[in-house]
């Protein structure tokens, strides 16, 4: 059983308060993954109509316990979209929404495994049209 220490900062001068927390309990367990990439997406371009669904194919995708998400990026910026993970395929999954764009656009695919907290950084572009 090892020990390691915690350390917690926050990146704010103007912050003063107190902060507690604890380790205790159900929520105490650390997970660590190889961070996940995506490689692409099938399709590679959808109308801006809802109700595609696209799957999203990469390395390190995982089964967790928190939500899988998808973040659509600018200029869609549709912010997070649920998204399911198929352990049978490897593929993470999801319903393209309504996108407000006055003309067809490229936008990144990025996702989270922990939902929304830590986001891909190597997306792939999407185009709708």
């Amino acid at each position: 059983n090892n020990t390691y220490p915690v350390r917690l900062s926050v990146d704010d001068p103007t912050y003063h308060d107190d902060l507690e927390f604890s380790l205790a309990g159900e929520n105490s367990n650390f997970q660590y993954y190889t961070p996940p990439h995506v490689l692409s997406t099938k399709p590679i371009l959808a109308p801006i109509t809802a109700g595609t669904r696209v799957t999203i194919f990469g390395e390190n995708f995982v089964s967790t316990p928190n939500i899988v998400i998808v973040q659509l990026g600018a200029p869609a910026s549709t912010g997070f979209v649920a998204a399911a993970f198929s352990p049978e395929t490897q593929t993470i999954e999801f319903d393209l929404p309504v996108l407000k764009l006055a003309e067809q656009a490229f936008f990144t695919v990025e996702i989270s495994l922990n939902s929304g907290f830590d986001l891909t950084s190597d997306g792939v572009q999407f185009l709708a049209y």
